[in-house]
């Protein structure tokens, strides 16, 4: 690692290092800054952790660390008490860069480093190549030490869930090679054996987290993807469409084919769990997105949300589909039919209004209808007198049809739409 070089005045003792300078100099000096082991021993990840609250509050100290060096050999498979002293001497540390900031846990070997008056830190160390915890090699465990007393050895957080053996998080793997790698060249082309494609893989750009989750960005060949999962599998060094949530980025090949080690059909998978009513869902080649999860909300709080498609949008649930609004629900289309097999089957609806008025006339028609029978020698209407009873009958008629339209729920009329 290349070395920084600070030139301190004769007699200066303003600035500290792991180095004692014994006695002040009488003349100018030159001090080579380089990292240095360190310990973390606390951390300000936020407002209600304790160095936040022992540094009075200050925004200016969040994500910075208070940790000390390791670099002497005298420090290592220290005693308990003594590791104590240590800590009490820690210094304070920020992170070194501005815009990204791996933060450490207690207990995490870092790299210190001090700047003029500012010290920094970079780190965790990967000293164990494990994504949720790295011991700091300067320490080993004392004859007698169990798994129940390792996490006070490292100094690590009680709260911190530290995964190992059956249940460690899997450091993620490189893209598995696959036939996208190796586009216009037929899978019977000897060139195309999967042990020549492994003997030259192509590395990502991987973000992973400590438990279980990533951001990934990949290709193959000329194909950009990218990846986002949480919540794996232990052990699992890939994202699989069965993580607890993946968002999939892809181009130039199916789902299949980037996600093709674990045998996923997905032209076979029943999208809504509705054997009866299943989504009919085919797996294409493209530029496409994939999000799967346990629940999924989409809320957009001030502005329209649009779903638009040149193609089909199909909605699917093996249970129920339910749409709310406090105004209109408007639908809008050439044709609309209630039910799969409605096109063919040629049952329109009802126009309510149109079917009201007609039942009407058809109510007065026939009360100007004349019957058997004279009054005074003359046939009269049953509305006239013909039939007593009818006046009455045609009055609840009436009511009752003005209370079959619905005020809440209409349709358009028949025209050129």
């Amino acid at each position: 690692m290349s070395n920084f070089i600070m030139q301190l005045p004769a007699g200066s003792t303003s600035v500290k290092t792991r180095y004692d300078y014994g006695e002040s100099p009488s003349s100018d000096f030159d001090v080579f800054m380089q990292w240095v082991p360190g310990r973390v021993v606390y951390v300000a990840t936020n407002k209600s952790a304790k160095l936040y609250r022992e540094l009075g509050n200050n925004p200016l100290y969040l994500n910075c660390i208070k940790a000390y060096p390791t670099v002497d050999t005298k420090k290592w498979n220290l005693h308990p008490n003594e590791r104590l002293m240590l800590e009490q001497e820690a210094e304070i540390y920020r992170p070194l860069l501005r815009g990204m900031a791996d933060i450490p846990t207690d207990g995490d070997p870092v790299l210190l480093c001090q700047f003029g008056s500012q010290r920094y830190y970079i780190g965790p160390l990967n000293t164990a190549n494990d994504p949720n915890f790295n011991p700091d090699i300067s320490l080993t465990s004392n004859k007698g030490d169990n798994k129940q007393n390792i996490k006070d050895l490292f100094g690590m957080s009680p709260s911190f869930v530290w995964k190992y053996g059956s249940r460690a998080v899997g450091r993620l793997a490189g893209s598995v090679p696959s036939r996208l790698d190796m586009p216009g060249i037929d899978s019977s082309d000897p060139r195309f054996e999967r042990d020549t494609l492994k003997d030259h893989n192509n590395g990502d750009m991987i973000l992973e987290g400590r438990q279980g989750n990533s951001i990934r960005l990949g290709y193959h060949s000329t194909y950009p993807h990218i990846f986002i999962s949480n919540s794996r599998g232990n052990k699992q060094d890939m994202e699989r469409i069965t993580d607890g949530s993946i968002i999939s980025i892809t181009s130039g090949g199916t789902i299949a084919q980037h996600f093709y080690e674990q045998n996923w059909n997905p032209s076979s998978t029943n999208l809504n769990k509705n054997p009866d009513r299943p989504i009919e869902w085919k797996d294409t080649s493209g530029n496409q997105i994939l999000i799967k999860s346990g629940k999924l909300t989409f809320d957009s709080t001030y502005a329209p949300m649009t779903l638009s498609s040149y193609n089909n949008i199909n909605i699917g649930s093996a249970d129920n589909l339910q749409i709310y609004t406090n105004n209109s629900t408007i639908i809008e289309s050439k044709n609309i039919y209630l039910g799969k097999t409605a096109p063919d089957d040629n049952e329109p609806m009802v126009l309510g209004t149109q079917l009201k008025e007609t039942l009407e006339k058809m109510i007065d028609a026939i009360g100007q209808l004349f019957v058997a029978g004279t009054i005074g020698g003359t046939s009269v209407p049953v509305k006239g007198g013909g039939s007593p009873g009818w006046v009455q009958l045609e009055t609840q008629i009436k009511t009752e049809l003005s209370q079959i339209l619905s005020d809440k729920h209409f349709i358009e009329k028949n025209g050129d739409k």
